[in-house]
């Protein structure tokens, strides 16, 4: 695999993949990245498991059914994988953000998409924003904390 593609793991709550999925691998593809299928249960080892350094998932809602298995498999995790700043949380949904913009607003890592929306435009605004993210490291500007050399600190 080419090293410089990006990979963006793709939340599945079922066994099958979907045809959004290939529909958005091809566009994310053109757009530099690779998509890659995550279950629920992954989730919590995701951050341990990559090299990379920043993680983005992805998750598409687009019926009641995926919002009842988000609501019964994923939200109640969210709070827990969210706070491992490495991962970044999409939530792509047809349906209100109800109150998980309000509780993770703080987080900074979790982002609501209300659908329908272009997939091209999203799949470069998220290939944008993991590129600004990597140039972004958070990086100390005072240098090395200073000892107390007569305490052999």
């Amino acid at each position: 695999m080419n090293e410089n593609k990006t990979i963006i793991f793709y939340l599945t709550t079922k066994l099958e993949l979907t045809y959004e999925f290939f529909s958005l691998n091809q566009i994310f593809n053109d757009a530099g990245c690779v998509l890659v299928p995550v279950r629920v249960d992954q989730l919590q080892n995701l951050a341990t498991m990559t090299e990379q350094e920043h993680i983005i998932v992805l998750n598409v809602i687009r019926n009641s059914q995926e919002l009842m298995s988000f609501n019964k498999g994923v939200r109640h995790l969210l709070r827990y994988i969210l706070k491992s700043k490495r991962i970044t949380f999409f939530n792509l949904s047809s349906f209100d953000s109800t109150d998980d913009s309000r509780v993770h607003f703080h987080s900074k890592n979790y982002f609501f998409l209300k659908l329908p929306i272009d997939a091209k435009l999203m799949s470069k605004k998220i290939a944008r924003y993991y590129t600004l993210k990597q140039k972004d490291k958070v990086a100390w500007p005072g240098g090395k904390r200073a000892g107390l050399a007569s305490l052999g600190v």
